[in-house]
C-alpha cells in the first residue's frame, strides 16, 4: 500500500473519531484535537516536515548562543501555513531570523529550519510571537517576527531582536560573541511607532500626558525600558478604558 493511501486511511480514521467526538460532546478542546491529529497522522506527513535541515553555524555555549533567551528547545506552538501545532519542541535563532523545531519521527529526532513565509505566530513557552509585514511599519523597521508584550483592542506593543556576531581575541584566542538588540514597537490604530523613549508615549497619547508625567524609570519595579514602557502602557489602556465608560454613561443618561 503506497504511503499516500496510508495518509488518507489515517486521516479518514481520524476525522471519524472527532465527528463520534462532536456527536457525543458540546465542547471540545481545540488543542486536544490538533495533537490528536498529529500522533494519527504522524509529525512526517504534516507541513512542519516541509522545511529544511538546521545546519549551525558558531560554536555555541549555554550563556553564549545564537537563540532567544535559551540554547535549549522550548515546548511551545506554531501556527504554520495555517494550520496549528502544539507541544512543539522550537527555539528562535535571532542571528538568522530562523524558527528552528526538533521533530520526533519513527526513525528519531530532525532538526530543521521553518519557512518565514509560512509563519503566522508561534509561542516558546510563556513568550509569544507575531510576524509582521504591515507596510505601515517605520521605514528603518524589518518586517519580520516580533514578540507580543502587550496587545488589546486600543493598542498592540511588540518587541523585536536582533543579535550580530563578533570575534573577540583574548590572550592572543579568537572566539566567537553573540551581542543582542532590541527595538520596541507600538500599533496604534493602524499606524506603528518605534518607542525609544518615555517621551514617545507620552507624545502619542497626550490626552493622558498629565497622568502619565510622573511615571518614570528607577525604582525596582521599573529598572528596564520594558518594564517602564509596559508600565505606561497598561496605564494609558486603563485611562482610555475610564473615559469610554465615563463617556458611555453620559450619552445613556
Amino acid at each position: 500500500m503506497s504511503s499516500a493511501s496510508t495518509y488518507n486511511i489515517k486521516l479518514f480514521l481520524f476525522l471519524l473519531s472527532i465527528s463520534c467526538t462532536l456527536f457525543s460532546q458540546n465542547e471540545v478542546d481545540e488543542a486536544s484535537l490538533y495533537i490528536q491529529h498529529d500522533e494519527v497522522v504522524g509529525v512526517e506527513n504534516t507541513n512542519l516536515y516541509k522545511g529544511v535541515y538546521y545546519i549551525q553555524k558558531y560554536v555555541m555555549q549555554e550563556d553564549n548562543h545564537a537563540f532567544f533567551k535559551s540554547y535549549d528547545f522550548f515546548d511551545g506552538s506554531v501556527t504554520y501555513g495555517g494550520q496549528k501545532y502544539y507541544h512543539q519542541q522550537m527555539k528562535y535563532n535571532i542571528v538568522e531570523g530562523q524558527l528552528v523545531i526538533s521533530l520526533k519521527t519513527s526513525s528519531g529526532r530532525n532538526i530543521l529550519v521553518l519557512n518565514e513565509n509560512r509563519i503566522s505566530k508561534f509561542t516558546l513557552g510563556p513568550y509569544r510571537f507575531k510576524k509582521l509585514d504591515n507596510t505601515n511599519l517605520p521605514i528603518n523597521t524589518t518586517k519580520g517576527i516580533f514578540e507580543v508584550l502587550l496587545e488589546n483592542k486600543h493598542f498592540s506593543f511588540y518587541k523585536s531582536y536582533k543579535k550580530t556576531v563578533f570575534r573577540k581575541i583574548e590572550n592572543k584566542s579568537a572566539f566567537i560573541k553573540f551581542r543582542e538588540k532590541t527595538k520596541f514597537m507600538l500599533e496604534h490604530n493602524g499606524m506603528y511607532y518605534e518607542i525609544k523613549s518615555r517621551k514617545n508615549i507620552l507624545n502619542l497619547f497626550k490626552a493622558y500626558k498629565k497622568e502619565l508625567k510622573s511615571i518614570k524609570k528607577g525604582n525596582s519595579e521599573l529598572s528596564s525600558n520594558q518594564e517602564l514602557f509596559t508600565y505606561l502602557l497598561n496605564r494609558v489602556k486603563v485611562l482610555i478604558d475610564e473615559e469610554n465608560k465615563s463617556t458611555y454613561t453620559i450619552e445613556n443618561k
